[in-house]
């Protein structure tokens, strides 16, 4: 018969570990899940050693790429511009005061 004791052989020994009532684990996985809740929306993603890297600046969520790359395309657009402007405007001139100098040409009429 197999189920006789001296049938049973040694397998490896036994981890006992304490049973937890419901309200417990329920606490445990609500902290778990608020912290995970927090982490994703400080970070994007629930992974922590994703969040680490983000943290530490090693790592960067591509909607964040796609911000800053938008914002340095607006700005090379903007200083374009003032490029443009600025040597347009260095091209004219423009009196800034009456020059008591400058002769004054008046048109007369014509007379035969």
């Amino acid at each position: 018969m197999a189920n006789e004791i001296g049938d049973l052989e040694y397998v490896g020994g036994i981890n006992p570990q304490r049973l937890t009532s419901l309200e417990e684990d329920s606490k445990t996985e609500q902290a778990q899940i608020l912290a995970d809740q927090k982490r994703f929306a400080k970070y994007g993603t629930n992974n922590p050693k994703l969040a680490a890297l983000m943290e530490s600046g090693q790592l960067m969520p591509a909607a964040e790429l796609v911000r800053v790359r938008e914002d340095e395309v607006k700005r090379a657009a903007e200083f374009e511009a003032a490029v443009q402007s600025e040597q347009s405007h260095s091209k004219t001139r423009i009196a800034r005061s009456i020059v008591a100098d400058a002769i004054v040409y008046t048109r007369e009429p014509f007379e035969d």
